[in-house]
Formats: structure tokens, C-alpha cells, sequence
């Protein structure tokens, strides 16, 4: 009897001690999922420029990206423009900051590189990234 309370004690220690970190990665992976998606959008928004020859814009809401082609580039969503993609963040991760639109041409170009940022409740950060005007070039870079 003493054995069996004396190996319960130790696998209740065991868990004790690796719940901690199993749930710091759990949030870790959220993070990670969550800017691989932003990547497809922005990867998708520019591919679709070059398909539909227009430009096709990327923004950031509250809560996720927004992809739209662009037909009549006016720089809103109205009646003559196409939803490409939506996007929402995880229940867990939120924008560092905001106020960067991608802006995608038909030739696949960038109008402007810039950053999406964003966090998990442990502080965690991520960017995704248009890093080239040229090419419209894409990236994730983990800041953890």
C-alpha cells in the first residue's frame, strides 16, 4: 500500500511539473498558426493580383486580415471589388500594432513592405512580413 501512494505521489509530481510547460507551448502553437494563416492570406492576396491583373489589398481589422481585389482602386471594399480571403486571429493572440495595409500589384510587386505583428498572453511575438516592393516577397519572423 505504501508503494502504490509513494508512486502516485511521484506521478503527480511529474504532471505538476510539466503542465506549465505544455501549456506555454500550446500558446506558442497558437501564435505559430496563426502566422502561417496571415502568411497564406498575404501569399493568396498576391497571387490573386496577378491573376485578376488588379490590385488586390490586404488590411488589418481588430481581430484579422481582410483580402480584397481592388477593381476599382479606390482603396475600400464596395459592390465592385471581390473578397479574396478573411482571416481571424486566435482567441489568444491580438495585433501589437495596427495600421499597415499590403497593398499587392498585377505584377506582384508591393506597394510598401511593412509588418503585421502579433502576440500571445505570454508576450510571445511574431511577424509576418512583406519584405521586398519588387517582388512582394513574404515572411514569417519569430521573435521568441
Amino acid at each position: 500500500m505504501i508503494e502504490l501512494v509513494v508512486v502516485l505521489a511521484l506521478a503527480l509530481t511529474m504532471i505538476l511539473f510539466t503542465i506549465p510547460p505544455l501549456l506555454d507551448y500550446l500558446t506558442r502553437v497558437e501564435l505559430e498558426q496563426s502566422g502561417r494563416q496571415a502568411e497564406i492570406v498575404l501569399r493568396k492576396a498576391r497571387q490573386k493580383a496577378i491573376t485578376l491583373q488588379s490590385p488586390v489589398r490586404v488590411e488589418q481589422s481588430a481581430d484579422g486580415l481582410f483580402a480584397f481585389a481592388d477593381f476599382d482602386n479606390d482603396a475600400t471594399f464596395n459592390n465592385d471589388d471581390e473578397e479574396i480571403q478573411t482571416f481571424d486571429l486566435g482567441p489568444k493572440v491580438e495585433w501589437v500594432s495596427t495600421g499597415y495595409t499590403a497593398v499587392f500589384r498585377s505584377n506582384g510587386s508591393a506597394d510598401a513592405v511593412g509588418v503585421f505583428p502579433m502576440r500571445n498572453r505570454d508576450g510571445a511575438e511574431l511577424r509576418v512580413r512583406v519584405t521586398s516592393l519588387a517582388t512582394g516577397n513574404v515572411e514569417i519572423e519569430k521573435l521568441y
